[in-house]
């Protein structure tokens, strides 16, 4: 397309996602086989992967890549080894991550355009500071996106989902029951 893939997010919109859909669902199928043989290394090796992968430049492909061998390692360790990761802050950030993801772009985009209006920086060249508010503008928005919008659908995604298996189990026990057999279940000869 004539630029990289992290230019992908406001240039290519949802079809930006193909690609790290598609790593995300073979990296859940390799997870699903069963537990990643030293997780911890994998996790660490893959981080430092994306640090100088992001770091030099070099093809976005091999940061992306070398994140979901982050996640993968992350997402394999068992909660007695994944130290902050397992904290009460740590397992809260896991369950806004959709959120975080879901207004990131969104988020920036607002933010970014609002800053540059206000300080003048219509090159969108700030300060540290502004960026930094900025950017803890992300897991703000995605914390009230979560309360407000994902953990209520979820719960009652949830509660619908669970009313349908009783009336189901409810059905089959009542059309299951020896009275509205109309057929012996032995042939008389």
């Amino acid at each position: 397309a004539g630029y990289s893939l992290t230019e992908a997010t406001f240039r290519w919109g949802a079809l930006r996602i193909v690609p790290c859909f598609a790593l995300g669902c073979a990296l859940y199928l390799v997870h699903r086989r069963g537990p990643i043989p030293f997780a911890g290394p994998v996790a660490i090796v893959s981080g430092l992967a994306v640090l100088a992968s992001a770091s030099l430049g070099l093809w976005d492909a091999i940061t992306v890549l070398a994140a979901g061998g982050l996640i993968l390692g992350l997402g394999a360790l068992d909660n007695a080894r994944a130290g902050v990761l397992g904290s009460k802050l740590g397992v809260y950030l896991g369950e806004i991550s959709y959120s975080i993801y879901m207004v990131c772009a969104p988020v920036l985009l607002l933010t970014t355009n609002v800053a540059a209006r206000l300080t003048g920086a219509e090159d969108k060249r700030f300060h540290i500071i502004v960026w930094l508010a900025l950017v803890a503008a992300i897991p703000v928005a995605a914390m009230l996106t979560y309360h407000l919008v994902e953990r209520p659908a979820r719960k009652a995604m949830r509660g619908f989902a669970d009313r349908r298996a009783a009336r189901s189990a409810a059905t089959k026990a009542r059309t299951d029951s020896p009275e509205r057999v109309l057929q012996p279940s032995e042939t008389i000869v």
